[in-house]
């Protein structure tokens, strides 16, 4: 399981230099606490909203461009990889100079096809959030537009005759658009469908749940990756009231590990346990209890 911890805008700390030092303590304790992954986010406000309240209220949480070459650094000196989320085409230009090696598009970006034709433009691997598809009725969402962005990303792949694909370099995220997600929203079968529909791509499930053995869970759904939002001790990042604490992204580290060992299993130890207390408890004779004078042995 790869752990991401998404510090979006919890790095803003009042001036530019407090706030990259702050954007480096994130990435730090991120590392320190499992995460393989840590992710930013680069947007200009005027190019999310048209409303004016918005774009001043968001303008303060552009992170620098300036900044990008050195962080992504300094997360591969801490031995995690860096994700960027752009959110304009003109972003993935910057984000090439910065020699990122893989995107993530952001679910409500999932049919900004400008976005999406210039980050396929630069062949690298992408995480593809899918929540933002269109809804058919209350109980099911469409994987058309995942399928049009998909065509968009890898326009030379062809599916054979079972419908599967051939590459394998974009992970589909699952996640429910709510900050934070109740346990009841978060739908995690559609986990299912994504890998059956999607095979052999892998999946993963962007979680806005602070349900840690939940969002943990995921791994007996198949899922390969876990996304969350993530701050400091200090709870002072703008989204901290949706974002894990260091002890719960070493709890959710852990549950997912508990997860992977009792989804594996040592099979061949299992077995011949298995067969040496059927051969103890059955009865040669009737295979269904074990003979009578045997009975005190195994008590």
């Amino acid at each position: 399981m790869h752990i991401i911890a998404e510090i979006g805008s919890n790095w803003r700390d009042g001036t530019d230099r407090e706030s990259k030092k702050r954007a480096i303590e994130l990435i730090d304790s991120a590392a320190q606490n499992g995460a393989r992954i840590v992710k930013f986010q680069l947007f200009l406000a005027d190019r999310l909203y048209r409303d004016t309240n918005k774009i001043s209220s968001l303008r303060d949480l552009e992170l620098p461009v300036g900044w990008l070459k050195e962080l992504k650094t300094h997360a591969e000196n801490q031995g995690v990889e860096f994700l960027v989320t752009p959110f304009y085409p003109e972003a993935v230009d910057k984000l090439e100079l910065a020699e990122v090696k893989f995107y993530k598009i952001a679910s409500t970006d999932i049919a900004y096809i400008p976005l999406l034709t210039r980050v396929a433009l630069t062949g690298k691997p992408v995480f593809l959030s899918t929540i933002g598809g269109k809804i058919i009725d209350d109980a099911d969402m469409s994987f058309e537009e995942v399928d049009q962005a998909l065509e968009i990303l890898r326009p030379e792949t062809e599916r054979d005759e079972w419908g599967s694909v051939s590459y394998n370099d974009v992970v589909l995220l699952h996640c429910v658009s709510n900050y934070p997600a109740p346990t009841k929203e978060l739908n995690l079968g559609r986990l299912i469908d994504l890998a059956a529909e999607f095979m052999p791509l892998e999946t993963g499930f962007s979680s806005h749940s602070l349900n840690v053995p939940v969002t943990a869970s995921v791994v007996a759904y198949g899922a390969s990756y876990i996304e969350v939002h993530y701050d400091l001790d200090d709870s002072r990042g703008v989204e901290s009231a949706h974002s894990y604490s260091p002890d719960m992204l070493q709890q959710l580290v852990q549950v997912t590990k508990d997860f992977e060992d009792a989804r594996e299993c040592n099979c061949r130890q299992t077995f011949s346990d298995f067969q040496a207390r059927k051969d103890a408890f059955r009865d040669p004779v009737d295979w269904l209890r074990p003979p009578l004078e045997n009975i005190n042995e195994l008590q």
